[in-house]
């Protein structure tokens, strides 16, 4: 997990905008399946979910673990978190 910790974080410092607060990400390595969640201040815009997924696209592309992946964009008040989540971009 520390791998992915590490490259996940490094991608989503890259590809965030201002409506950003949060970069959360799942990973189950049992079955490779990985979640890239990003959690918005308001309603997730275009761009916000083309970053989302050009996040999840580099870190497939640098885990060759992983090999299921799904993206979700939510306003931040609507994310419900889940045991085992790694936030891995928090805006300041």
């Amino acid at each position: 997990m520390d791998e992915i910790a590490t490259e996940a974080r490094i991608i989503a410092s890259r590809n965030v905008s201002q409506n950003v607060a949060r970069v959360v990400v799942r990973f189950d390595a049992r079955d490779g399946r990985l979640s890239v969640i990003y959690c918005t201040l308001s309603a997730p815009t275009d761009a916000d979910e083309d970053d989302c997924e050009l996040s999840c696209g580099e870190i497939i592309a640098a885990l060759p673990q992983v090999r299921v992946a799904r993206t979700e964009c939510v306003a931040v008040d609507q994310y419900t978190s889940q045991l085992g989540d790694l936030v891995v971009y928090e805006a300041t």
